[in-house]
Parts: structure tokens; C-alpha cells; sequence
């Protein structure tokens, strides 16, 4: 099977590898999409510390092509579309124990990530993969397969709003239109609150607008500020979602936010990034 393998910053190639052979309690997943993340960037770039060579792609769906022997038919059966949980958790740890997996202790020291004797990574740039059948997530066969792609973004933007906490009729502002900022409007919208979107690209805040958003305005084009606050009865939002690492930006969701208010900052971050959150 052909796989997109990455054999350091910068350096990747298309190779064919051996398909991998399922345990009795796995399934062989087809891949059907996988969507690029700025994780994937990343790793292109060197900006990690994960080990090399790496088949990336953690935003992926497919499809179920062969079941193991001891994967109950009535769970899963070929045809299936799915999505995996891309974690690799102990299931043991303190966190794993108290419904924190994403904290688990041994997380970044799993071959996932670091696999000093093999290939790391997530595997979704690759055309087939061994998944356990209690890591997957069975979707309608009438979704999309780029649709259920976006499954592990959107889960990150759900526990996002879910911990702001939103009431009816509050502003919220959200600061950057990329993808986690448009995934942003789509669930704010949903709990009925007045959604602004800052974004200098047009074509973005034209998306913005598209999914929903109620102001869109382009913080370079006067003093976002001040708009902010005219927009908002000169209080301020009484949320801000902030989805860029830019630091300074950090520093404008404060002037942003109305007293009182709450502040949220959603971005990927390694070991080498600079990120100042306050």
C-alpha cells in the first residue's frame, strides 16, 4: 500500500509499504479523507520533537474493509464508514481513570509519537491501517467521507465552547476565521449567542458570514477596539475565543473582553512555539 512518509523536516515521499495485518480484535480501515492540521505542518517542518520517519494525518475517515475474529459482527460489519479516536492512552494512569485521556501520562512517550525503532504517527496518510474496534466511531453511510473528516477538529471546538460556558444572547467575539475559528461559529451559533468574527482575509470572513457569524470586520482596516465595543454597547464581549498563536494577539482578546468576562485560548502549540497566554 502506498503511504506518504516523512524522513525529517522537510523531507517526505510517497512509498509502498507492506498492508498491516489485524489482530483478532481489529479491523482494516480504508482511508477515505484526511484533512491537513497545522500538527501536520508541523511535522513537515521540524517544528516537533517527534521522531522521524512519521506517516502523519490525525483527521481522517474510512472505511471498514475486513473485521478480525473477535470483533462482534453485530458492532461492525465491511462497509462500515468511520472515524477513529486518534489517542494514544494507557487506559491505566490517573487521567485515563477520570475521564482525562487527553492528559494521560503516557501519551507522548507512545510510539505514536515517539518510535525510535520504527515509524511514528497517527497513520491517516496512509491507504490502509490497523484500527482496534473499540477506537472506532461508526458514522451513517450517508455522510461524507470529507464531512466525518472533520470529526477531531470539531470534538476540539465542542469541549472549547462547552467549557466557556454560553448563554443566550451574549456576544461572543472569536478572533481568527481558519478552521477552528469557523468551527467556533458553527457551535456558538447553535447555543444562541451573537457571534462577531475578526479576520483580515476577506475570503475567510466571507466564509464567516456563510456559517452563520452575525459581524465580521477585518482588525487591521481601524481600531478593532473600540469597534468591538461600539458593537457590543461599549462593554466589550462577553466571551472571547481566541484561535490564533500569535502572542500580540493574546494581549487584544484582554482589551477584547468585557469585565468580568471569560476568555478562551484554543491553538496548537509544540515545545518550540511561542505563545503568550494570559
Amino acid at each position: 500500500m502506498k503511504v506518504i512518509m516523512e524522513l525529517g523536516p522537510k523531507k517526505i515521499e510517497l512509498r509502498d509499504i507492506e498492508m498491516p495485518e489485524i489482530a483478532a480484535d481489529e479491523v482494516l480501515m480504508k482511508v477515505r479523507a484526511n484533512g491537513l492540521c497545522q500538527n501536520d505542518v508541523r511535522d513537515y517542518t521540524g517544528d516537533t520533537l517527534w521522531t522521524y520517519p512519521r506517516i502523519g494525518g490525525h483527521e481522517f475517515s474510512g472505511e471498514v474493509v475486513k473485521i478480525g475474529t473477535n470483533v462482534n459482527p453485530k458492532r461492525f460489519q465491511t462497509g462500515d464508514h468511520v472515524v477513529k479516536y486518534i489517542l494514544p492512552n494507557c487506559g491505566e494512569c490517573y487521567y485515563c481513570k477520570n475521564g482525562r485521556e487527553n492528559l494521560c501520562t503516557e501519551i507522548y512517550t507512545s510510539p505514536t509519537f515517539k518510535n525510535e525503532n520504527g515509524v511514528s504517527g497517527f497513520r491517516g496518510m496512509s491507504e490502509y491501517l490497523a484500527v482496534k474496534s473499540t477506537d472506532l466511531f461508526k458514522y451513517p453511510k450517508t455522510t461524507d467521507f470529507i464531512e466525518m473528516a472533520f470529526t477531531e477538529p470539531l470534538g476540539c471546538v465542542i469541549n472549547s465552547v462547552e467549557r466557556a460556558h454560553l448563554k443566550l444572547g451574549q456576544d461572543v467575539l472569536i478572533i481568527g476565521g481558519g478552521v477552528m475559528g469557523l468551527l467556533h461559529v458553527l457551535v456558538a451559533k447553535l447555543q444562541g449567542v451573537r457571534v462577531l468574527v475578526s479576520e483580515p482575509n476577506e475570503h475567510r470572513r466571507h466564509l464567516a458570514q456563510k456559517l452563520g457569524a452575525d459581524v465580521v470586520f477585518n482588525p487591521m482596516a481601524g481600531d478593532a477596539v473600540e469597534f468591538v465595543k461600539e458593537e457590543t454597547g461599549g462593554s466589550g464581549a462577553d466571551v472571547v475565543f481566541n484561535t490564533t498563536a500569535n502572542p500580540k494577539i493574546a494581549i487584544d482578546a484582554i482589551n477584547f473582553t468585557a469585565a468580568g468576562a471569560r476568555r478562551s485560548c484554543l491553538v496548537q502549540c509544540t515545545p518550540m512555539s511561542q505563545l503568550l497566554l494570559i
